[in-house]
């Protein structure tokens, strides 16, 4: 099994301090829909998915008491159907991805430069 990420869309920051703080207090039903949302959300782009239907399948609820619970969170964790600050790590993942995209761009055309040209014509020595 290789430990080489290849997916920059697997993980993001959180600051564990700042969750225990957003949470302390909430069931635990409400943490862990927080939580779940969080992830569903980040590996959607940063969307949810369109309908209720679909969010309840996706994260698991199946309960009245679950659907309640869902509705607090969203409205306290996603007032707008947004997470802003997971949407403001999304926008520096992708400036930080166009940023070694053009380093990686300019370091090969560098190798390129220094690499020795070859003549067209072959050198009496090569035979």
């Amino acid at each position: 099994m290789s430990s080489r990420k290849t997916d920059r869309m697997a993980w993001y920051k959180m600051d564990a301090g700042a969750f225990l703080g957003e949470t302390r207090g909430l069931p635990l039903v409400h943490v862990g829909l927080y939580i779940n949302l969080l992830n569903l959300y980040w590996t959607r782009g940063n969307e949810l998915p369109p309908s209720e239907e679909t969010l309840k399948r996706q994260l698991g609820v199946t309960t009245e008491g679950e659907a309640k619970a869902l509705q607090e969170v969203l409205a306290e964790f996603f007032p707008d159907g947004r997470h802003h600050a997971l949407d403001a790590q999304l926008v520096q993942v992708k400036e930080d991805s166009l940023q070694r995209s053009a380093r990686a761009t300019q370091q090969h055309a560098r190798g390129k430069e220094q690499l020795p040209k070859q003549s067209a014509a072959p050198h009496a020595m090569d035979f």
